[in-house]
């Protein structure tokens, strides 16, 4: 199961935060910090023989933050520019999130796999340049404290060159 969700640059940080789970986002009441390790950052990256490949990735501190949103709408205002054509609106949607839930019929140990290959799908989707990550969250638990079924979010900059 999957839904899209659309941000404003008003709701980029916080929403961002909660993927990264910063220490501000662990005092939910659901989410248990001692099952936080178990999460992992799906990502793109190219390899030593050049090929471009989707794995597990180790973000930067901080990252993606509001800069990385920032700079991607610079880099296509300046092409609009070039291109004779107006730049992106002040009110406009600057990241949309797709939280794709781990299916049932997933067998035990093919759920990273699962999740790389969603991430893989939904970059060539909307675009490799557009994402910012795939942010698998094992943590989260329900009110009765049983293990709630892992997600993964993508945010992505909804922009069409």
């Amino acid at each position: 199961m999957a839904h899209i969700a659309k941000y404003k640059a008003t709701s980029v940080g916080h929403m961002l935060a909660h993927y990264r789970r910063d220490a501000s986002s662990l005092e939910r009441d659901n989410i248990d910090p001692k099952r936080v390790k178990n999460d992992m950052v799906v990502g793109h990256y190219t390899n030593k023989d050049g090929r471009l490949v989707v794995g597990r990735v180790v973000p930067r501190e901080g990252e993606p933050n509001w800069g990385t949103v920032e700079r991607r709408i610079e880099r296509v205002n300046e092409a609009q520019k070039a291109a004779g054509k107006r730049a992106t609106r002040k009110d406009a949607v600057v990241m949309a999130d797709v939280v794709v839930t781990l299916p049932d019929n997933v067998r035990k140990g093919d759920e990273d796999r699962f999740f790389r290959l969603t991430y893989w799908y939904l970059s060539n989707k909307f675009g490799i340049d557009n994402m910012m990550g795939g942010f698998v969250h094992k943590d989260e638990v329900l009110k009765d404290g049983t293990p709630a079924r892992d997600h993964m979010h993508v945010p992505f900059t909804p922009i069409l060159d």
